[in-house]
């Protein structure tokens, strides 16, 4: 049996940041990861590198993780695909004092955004038809990254520090020692390990029940689908006025969201494709922004499980009881623009013990203390 200081449950792109950035401090680390390759979640993530969220906390993580995207052959690496095309928020004439303040945050964190009046973002945007638009907050220095390929560059640099990742391996519950986690069971034999990190979405909340911690969690339905033709969208969008979000395919096409409102996971199969009346109802928006992509065809589509909370904020932090358990996980769809700056900080808390500021809202036992996140301004999709 292998000992590690820490051993991380869950090689996503969270999962994966957190070992990189322990190995690189000189950390032992594991990763198990249950598939052979990224996937769930992660794999089917939009990947979206902006700024503009509805709440200063998200908003801070990205924009530290910003500089990562950007320089990633540097700091990481390998190549995540970042494309900088460019990130643009649209909303109705009555947000326009939400975007404006949430723009102001985002400057304040370092990044440059513009809010722009219909006007001035049409002219330069004729392929779109902004029918009920009337601001737009626009990050030049958004895009959109490639999931697997950032998952698997950050993997392959935390082995080049040392660390081993296991593929294929299920953690199956937790070992413990009195009133400690000390390790992982799983099919093939125990872990052990003085931390043990759960970053593994929805298999967490099972995972950790088995050493009696409870975790307010709930699985909800993902899905995407991709049209074919030309990357008929300028770059990466949420509109706000329409519960629609979208980006450009590098290989052609426009990857949007559909979203899957089913309550019960297990009525549905996770895997696959979604629904087809919920990929139609979700081309129908996209098409109302799009016009030229009314006749084009979708290419592919799929659906996976994310783990959601009920602020839609990630759990980060110890997990109170049992000790030695650290949670990273649950970002309700919102974990892939802020993992570097996430496994960054929580690195750091792990090694030195000392609570990163940054993180300290995100703390699991904040709905305990009537503390949960609340958004800064009032969007209706983000």
């Amino acid at each position: 049996m292998r000992h590690s200081d820490v051993l991380v449950v869950g090689g996503g792109v969270v999962g994966a940041s957190i070992a990189f950035h322990l190995a690189r401090r000189g950390a032992t680390v594991t990763v198990l990861e249950a598939g052979d390759r990224p996937r769930g979640a992660t794999a089917r993530s939009a990947a979206q590198v902006r700024m503009h969220h509805s709440d200063r906390h998200d908003a801070l993580l990205a924009a530290r993780s910003l500089p990562t995207f950007e320089r990633w052959a540097e700091e990481v690496g390998g190549d995540c695909g970042f494309r900088q095309v460019g990130f643009a928020f649209l909303a109705g004439a009555d947000r326009r004092a939400a975007v404006t303040t949430m723009a102001a945050t985002v400057r304040g964190y370092g990044v440059a955004t513009e809010v722009l009046g219909l006007e001035q973002y049409a002219a330069d945007q004729p392929e779109l038809s902004l029918d009920g638009v009337g601001v737009v907050a626009y990050e030049a220095r958004g895009g959109f990254a490639d999931p697997r390929r950032t998952t698997g560059s950050l993997l392959a640099a935390a082995v080049r520090h040392g660390a081993r990742v296991v593929h294929g391996t299920t953690a199956l519950s937790l070992s413990l020692a009195g009133d400690r986690v000390t390790g992982v069971h799983t099919a093939t034999g125990r872990h052990s390990a003085g931390q043990v990190v759960v970053a593994s979405g929805t298999r967490s909340a099972p995972l950790c029940r088995s050493a009696g911690a409870r975790l307010p969690v709930r699985a909800r339905r993902i899905g995407y689908a991709v049209t074919g033709g030309p990357a008929a969208v300028p770059h990466v969008l949420i509109d706000d006025t329409i519960a629609m979000y979208a980006r450009p395919v590098p290989a052609g096409g426009v990857w949007f969201g559909v979203p899957l409102d089913q309550p019960d996971p297990a009525a549905q199969p996770a895997a696959g494709r979604p629904e087809p009346a919920s990929v139609a109802a979700a081309r129908h928006r996209l098409t109302r922004r799009i016009p030229a992509l009314a006749g084009v065809p979708v290419v592919r589509a799929a659906a996976a499980l994310e783990a959601y909370t009920e602020d839609r904020h990630a759990l980060i932090g110890p997990a109170g009881e049992p000790a030695s358990l650290y949670l990273c996980t649950a970002f309700s769809g919102g974990g892939f623009k802020v993992a570097p700056a996430v496994g960054g900080a929580v690195a750091e808390e792990l090694v030195t013990g000392e609570p990163r500021p940054e993180l300290e809202p995100y703390r699991p036992d904040r709905f305990g203390r009537g503390a949960p996140i609340r958004p800064d301004v009032d969007y209706r999709c983000m």
